[in-house]
């Protein structure tokens, strides 16, 4: 299963495999089968290809309507304190996080995940962005310990070297 952020890497991903995308993913021209979207606030521009993005599934939390997007789930989340529940939904501070959990409580036994480099975050900066990359591994790690691998699809950006990438043959 891929998760697809909206990092540069994310226009490596192959459009093949079941995707949980967040965000205005759909920016790299590949249909995701469900999208995150946990935001109260998007530009213009990402606010249009999000209401654009076709997907079976969806999940939301802060945003109130979803024109043309009537079946997505309104999620409640959890912040990640260091411990894991599978029936829970946690955040930290970027959307990819809410995926990779989304992911593993529907059972996912292996994520990789593109275009979650965190090389030119909008938001998350400096030690914020350090914390939120040790937030990840600590989470990854307690997935580990469950049975749930995380890779890479692409060896890049906040992550490169830390978590071990894993090229899908389809």
């Amino acid at each position: 299963m891929i998760v697809l952020g909206c990092g540069p890497s994310g226009a490596s991903w192959d459009g093949k495999g079941y995707c949980i995308g967040v965000n205005d993913c759909l920016k790299f021209g590949k249909p995701v089968n469900a999208l995150v979207c946990v935001n109260s606030t998007f530009e213009p521009e990402r606010m249009k290809i999000i209401r654009e993005t076709v997907a079976k599934d969806g999940f939301y939390s802060q945003l109130q309507h979803w024109a043309g997007h009537p079946d997505f789930v309104r999620i409640h989340t959890e912040p990640f304190r260091h411990t894991f529940d599978p029936n829970t939904i946690y955040h930290s501070k970027t959307s990819p996080f809410i995926a990779i959990s989304i992911a593993a409580k529907q059972g996912h036994k292996e994520i990789v995940l593109y275009g979650v480099d965190f090389d030119n975050h909008p938001v998350v900066k400096d030690h914020v962005l350090a914390n939120e990359v040790e937030t990840y591994l600590r989470f990854i790690r307690l997935l580990r310990l469950r049975g749930v691998n995380v890779y890479l699809g692409e060896n890049t950006g906040a992550f490169k070297g830390r978590i071990p990438c894993k090229k899908i043959f389809a």
